[in-house]
């Protein structure tokens, strides 16, 4: 990952070309089946992965996620 970004409502990560193919879209379908509640949308041509939800209530939820992303927690 290149960079990682938590704003109100989103988190945002850039990949780097060294991203397994594949490995994110798997994650993702997890992650959907998961957690209904997060929009996520990936751009392949920028590598870029957007998380979003759509009511301030929902917004904790995210930090789990920004959380698991962060280089430091990632095992």
């Amino acid at each position: 990952m290149t960079t990682l970004q938590r704003t109100t409502g989103q988190v945002i990560a850039h990949f780097g070309p060294d991203l397994p193919p594949g490995l994110l879209e798997r994650t993702l379908e997890v992650e959907r089946r998961c957690c209904p509640f997060v929009d996520t949308s990936y751009k392949h041509a920028t590598r870029r992965l957007t998380l979003a939800v759509e009511s301030v209530d929902q917004d904790p939820r995210l930090d789990s996620l920004f959380h698991a992303l962060t280089p430091a927690h990632r095992g």
